[in-house]
């Protein structure tokens, strides 16, 4: 497979991918420390910290409007005021019209470039600017938006995307494969006729579609899990068991009483943690773990994990995002699994999503 350049989406050509192609170890390094050359030749980010090209050039053209429609509105004030100060400017030989003529003259320009505020920067904080003419800016977005409409005219009628009078179907159908009855495909789907159904088993009895619950994010999913067993099961420390992707850390420790932090999540951890748990000094609301876990792909022992939870009531909370629920099969041991869908579902990693 041939190698995708640096800053290029991951699939390659997708128009809003999620994911970037950073090949090298040094590329990751440039990228953490917003070095500008590496910065500027990125051409696609994950969404929370790099806003599309598409959407910046169709930004900057919304501003470009703005400021055209500001200036003619100030164009016209000024011919008005032109208009009913020359007689008085003739009388006294001569006056401010030099600022005037300027404007009615049309030497007051629209600016060639737009620079981005700072809180709309990427995540480097590098500034993205649009440079060229404005008019053929403009005129390309135009047509890129409506190659855009006619590509999803098309996919919506003949391809795979569906359109979004189906959103709620479509949901409830996601909720069912992930619960593990496995909707069979077909021309019926679009139709909103019956489907065939058939059940598999993710090792837990009487799992259905309710059960799920599908978040913008996966971030999200976790989020809302966390304040789900704070709210409703008990308000106490929180353990991260294994070096998580680290919003997860964050969250827990940032929302709620705190937690407790085992980077390792192997070895001596799991000694410490039961010295933790059965010293009594303080009750625990649940551990999160992943498997595998992301960026290290270490694997807990779950089994253990679950002998834990059950001796010292505490929620298990696993998140499969890297293995994901359909290689995975971690319900039987955990009391809830969280995944991030972004990057997966869509098969062109180009739609977010969680479910927990």
């Amino acid at each position: 497979m041939p190698e995708i350049p640096f800053g290029n989406p991951i699939p390659e050509y997708s128009s809003y991918g999620t994911s970037v192609s950073l090949p090298k170890w040094q590329d990751n390094i440039n990228y953490e420390e917003g070095v500008p050359s590496a910065i500027a030749a990125m051409k696609s980010g994950y969404p929370r910290f790099f806003i599309a090209l598409n959407i910046r050039r169709a930004e900057y053209c919304l501003h470009l409007i703005e400021v055209s429609k500001q200036a003619e509105s100030g164009r016209s004030r000024a011919e008005q005021l032109a208009v009913g100060s020359s007689s008085s400017s003739n009388s006294r030989g001569g006056g401010g019209g030099g600022v005037i003529a300027a404007v009615v003259s049309g030497s007051v320009k629209t600016p060639s470039y737009y620079k981005r505020p700072a809180a709309l920067n990427n995540r480097s904080g590098a500034s993205a600017q649009v440079d060229g003419a404005p008019a053929a800016n403009c005129a390309a977005i135009s047509d890129e938006l409506e190659e855009t409409e006619s590509l999803r005219f098309i996919e919506e009628r003949y391809g795979r995307n569906l359109n979004s009078r189906l959103a709620e179907e479509s949901k409830l159908i996601l909720k069912k494969r992930i619960s593990g009855i496995i909707v069979e495909s077909g021309s019926e789907l679009a139709s909103g006729r019956d489907h065939a159904e058939q059940f598999v088993s993710r090792g837990v009895s009487n799992l259905s579609e309710s059960d799920v619950f599908l978040t913008p994010t996966g971030m999200s999913s976790i989020f809302h899990t966390h304040r789900t067993i704070l709210d409703f099961i008990k308000s106490e420390k929180s353990i991260c068991f294994g070096f998580p992707y680290t919003d997860t850390l964050k969250i827990l420790s940032s929302f709620g009483p705190g937690s407790h932090f085992f980077g390792l999540g192997e070895g001596s951890d799991y000694d410490e943690l039961e010295a933790l748990l059965s010293s009594g000094t303080e009750q625990i609301a649940a551990l999160f773990t992943e498997t595998p876990s992301n960026p290290l792909l270490k694997t807990p022992d779950l089994q253990r994990l679950r002998s834990l939870a059950d001796k010292y009531k505490f929620v298990l909370v696993v998140d499969d995002s890297i293995g994901n629920f359909v290689n995975l099969d971690t319900l039987n041991l955990a009391d809830v699994v969280v995944s991030s869908l972004t990057k997966l579902f869509s098969g062109d990693s180009n739609v977010m999503g969680g479910r927990y």
